[in-house]
């Protein structure tokens, strides 16, 4: 399954968890570690490169709020 921006589940998973490894406390500061990331993190993290501009597909806030709002967490931790 891929989200909005391209990114794979998996991907969109060690992003997020990356973020809140880096201190993100809230939706809000995991969307913007993913916003600032540098593209060699993103790159090391497996995100695509957008096929138009030099940069990476990485997922708006918004999307992370919508992706992680539809996580099973005891399913998750189970796993």
């Amino acid at each position: 399954m891929t989200t909005a921006s391209g990114a794979r589940w998996p991907v969109f998973l060690a992003l997020t968890a990356c973020a809140v490894l880096a201190g993100a406390t809230s939706l809000l500061a995991v969307g913007e570690w993913i916003t600032d990331a540098p593209p060699q993190v993103l790159e090391r993290l497996g995100l695509r490169p957008d096929p138009v501009l030099p940069r990476r597909l990485a997922p708006a806030e918004a999307t992370v709020r919508r992706l992680l709002a539809r996580i099973d967490g005891d399913a998750l931790g189970s796993a």
